[in-house]
Parts: structure tokens; sequence; C-alpha cells
């Protein structure tokens, strides 16, 4: 009988397709933990890296757009986070600001994830934290490394 096996073949992925479903509705509107009731975190939370920096001077701080010839760099960082990366986009950064800018005295830059809080209704930055403990990167006008966390 083929329509037997045609059902048997479409039973699988049918019902996995309705237990993922389920549970991104219970993780949007039921608040249960993504990675909990039935193991199919993956397919309910979307994870965001971005790249943010800031340029501090002696009287203000203030949050500056992705320079676009650092493109490349912010992907690099955001997609393979690692501390060498996040160090090439603080130099090329300050190298954009000393052309730009005299009054900066120091950058900070921090890879993060971009996550909805569903019971808050708001999008937030989560600081990414790298394989050595970093998780911000704060560095002088010379490109000094001041700072590497949000803790100290």
């Amino acid at each position: 009988m083929p329509g037997n096996r045609t059902v048997l073949k479409l039973l699988a992925p049918t019902l996995l397709l309705v237990v993922a479903v389920g549970q991104m509705f219970a993780v949007n509107y039921w608040q249960l933990n993504p990675w909990k009731g039935g193991g199919f975190g993956m397919f309910t939370e979307i994870e965001r890296r971005t790249v943010k920096h800031w340029a501090y001077t002696a009287d203000d701080v203030f949050h500056t757009a992705l320079v676009p010839e650092l493109q490349r760099q912010y992907l690099q960082a955001a997609n393979l986070p690692c501390k060498s990366k996040l160090l090439a986009v603080g130099h090329g950064f300050n190298e954009v600001l000393k052309r730009e800018d005299d009054q900066y005295q120091s950058v900070a830059i921090v890879i993060a994830n971009i996550a909805y809080d569903s019971q808050a209704g708001e999008v937030r930055l989560v600081p990414f934290e790298l394989e050595d403990g970093t998780t911000f990167l704060i560095l002088s006008r010379d490109g000094e490394e001041l700072q590497d966390a949000l803790d100290e």
C-alpha cells in the first residue's frame, strides 16, 4: 500500500515540527525556559551578536555608530568572537577616531548577544564572555588595554 508508506515517511518530520512549534509557543507565551520541556531550545531562541563601541572624552561618553570601513572586523568579531578580534576592532576604531576627533581619551568595545526579554517586553544586550573571561574592552588613545571585564 503506497499510501501507508507516504504517511509513515511524513510522520516523524510532522511530529518534530509539531513539537518544535509547541515549544516556541510555550517559550513566547508561557515564559517556559527555552532549554526545558523537550530540548528544542535551539529552535526557540534567536541568538544574534553585535559589536558596540563608545568613545570617552574628559567630560562625556558617547556611543558611536559602526564605522563602514571596519565592517569586516565587526563581522569577524561577532561571528567568531575572541579577544584578538575584539582588539582588532578596538584598534581600528581607535585609528578612525584619531583622524576625526582629538578630544577623545579612550574607547570601549563589547561583543554582545541581542536578547529579547519577553517578560519586560524589551530588547537588551547581554555581554558575550570570551574564552579568557573578557566581556568588555577599554583601550587608551595609545592603544593600551586598560580594562577587559565589566566587574573591574
